[in-house]
């Protein structure tokens, strides 16, 4: 069955397969080609209509995949901002302010511990530079 497919199936039947199974499958394919369609099941897995298991919420594993995402590269951190920060407005979840705040934090976390200590250096130089 392809990706593709799958991810019909979650909208047509609008819920989740077993949650230990949709959170194995959301992990597999991390990259910014479906972080579109990992947006749209997160924003179906907020609605109402949407079949909930009565222990776990399914949007949970699917805003992981979202974060996991946003924290491979600096344009994929701006639009997850931009995504969860337009959910924030449109459907009232102030909750993921603290999302977003948490997604920086690793993010620039990550980055400073690749950097080397000469590239440090030349940061804060130019940094005083514009200051």
């Amino acid at each position: 069955m392809t990706e593709l497919t799958k991810t019909e199936l979650i909208k047509e039947n609008q819920r989740f397969p077993e949650y230990t199974a949709i959170r194995e499958h959301l992990f597999n394919f991390l990259d910014e080609q479906t972080l579109s369609i990992y947006l749209e099941i997160y924003e179906m897995s907020i609605q109402d209509e949407f079949e909930k298991n009565s222990f776990y919420g399914y949007d949970f594993p699917v805003l992981d995949a979202i974060t996991n995402i946003g924290m491979s590269n600096e344009e994929s951190l701006h639009q997850v901002e931009e995504a969860l920060s337009d959910f924030i407005q449109r459907y009232d979840l102030r909750h993921l302010n603290y999302q977003i705040q948490n997604l920086e934090q690793q993010y620039y976390l990550k980055q400073s511990q690749a950097m080397t200590i000469d590239e440090v250096i030349d940061t804060l130089d130019l940094v005083l530079q514009n200051g």
